[in-house]
């Protein structure tokens, strides 16, 4: 496979630390805008490839954000649905959501959410919605976790199916996902394609490389976490220049900002090569081998059940039998000029 062909203009390295740039306005996590100095231009007939060297980042990526943290609640004898908002941040077991779901519950002005609790089971990893043991409930009262309000059942192991389900007590099937994210997406403002699951090709997507971020609840003692890819994937860019370049670090899986809990700035180095793009194939190699263009010869003698190949290789017989042809002409004409010199000097003698 022809490769991009390195140049002697070398590569570039750029270092960004992310209270260093500017915060883009409207930013609602890990957004900034660098700007290299000197700006970085490709030289004439050279093109640019981007690639993620290494990311340095606090393990203070939140796990409950404006995306994930409300809950609601309604009592079959109220039609009121009261929800709850827990705040945002990183909580590293169970026992401390649950004590701010408690807390959320507390501060609701309802009739309802005065004697709901939550609970967490630490062998099971589950979460337990039920009355207060100090509450005087009805027996036949029941309430339900309303789906469409609640944005936290995947933090909760709680599914669609339970949330709407009227009870006495509400457990969740599966085990709770405090961790924050599986991995996050180094998005900038360049344009380069990249291709993700859940569509096509995105032309102009931006996004450089993904960070993965396992491990973020455990080893508290190291605050920072450094990641360098083995082999780092390189993005040819569309642009020549790189004058501004606004990076968010995103969530691989939902697209959400990521949010760090603290103030630490978080690294990236890039590298910038300059590259001479690979070879051109010639342009008959590769039409022979895709078999969708057509020239004029071939088109009028196509017929509806040949193929393009079929055609070509009936015209390259062709051509090799006009060349075998040629040939046998012009041997023809070397003997007939041989004889008519042999006569010429034959009537000479005579």
């Amino acid at each position: 496979m022809s490769a991009h062909r390195a140049s002697r203009y070398g590569n570039k390295q750029l270092f960004v630390v992310s209270d260093e740039c500017i915060t883009p306005p409207g930013a609602t996590g890990a957004s900034i805008l660098f700007h290299p100095n000197p700006p970085v231009s490709a030289p004439i007939g050279l093109r640019l490839l981007l690639s993620l060297e290494q990311a340095a980042y606090s393990k203070s990526i939140a796990n409950i954000t404006p995306s994930n943290n409300t809950i609601a609640f309604q009592s079959d004898d109220d039609n009121e649905i009261v929800m709850c908002v827990i705040g945002g941040g990183l909580y590293p077991n169970g026992e401390s959501v649950a004590l701010a779901i408690n807390n959320s519950i507390a501060r609701t002005d309802s009739n309802l959410i005065s004697y709901v609790v939550c609970q967490y089971n630490t062998i099971s990893s589950h979460f337990l919605f039920t009355f207060s043991p100090q509450s005087r409930v009805d027996s036949e009262v029941r309430f339900r976790i309303a789906s469409s309000s609640t944005t936290c059942g995947d933090l909760l192991g709680i599914t669609t199916s339970q949330m709407d389900t009227w009870c006495t007590q509400i457990e969740s099937i599966i085990s709770s996902n405090l961790t924050p994210c599986t991995a996050f997406l180094v998005n900038t403002s360049l344009s380069c394609d990249s291709i993700r699951s859940t569509s096509s090709v995105h032309s102009g997507s931006g996004t450089i490389a993904r960070v993965p971020t396992i491990g973020l609840l455990n080893s508290q003692a190291f605050v920072m976490e450094s990641w360098a890819p083995f082999n780092s994937h390189r993005c040819l860019l569309h642009e020549s220049n790189i004058t501004e370049m606004r990076i968010d670090l995103v969530d691989s899986r939902t697209g959400t900002a990521i949010k760090f809990s603290d103030s630490r700035p978080f690294e990236l180095t890039f590298l910038v090569e300059f590259v001479h793009l690979p070879d051109a194939i010639e342009k008959s190699t590769v039409q022979s081998q895709i078999g969708l263009k057509f020239s004029p010869s071939n088109v009028s003698n196509l017929q509806p059940d040949g193929t393009v190949s079929e055609i070509r290789e009936e015209d390259s017989k062709s051509e090799q039998s006009g060349i075998e042809s040629g040939t046998a002409v012009v041997e023809n004409r070397k003997t007939n000029k041989r004889r008519r010199r042999k006569r010429g000097r034959t009537s000479r003698k005579a």
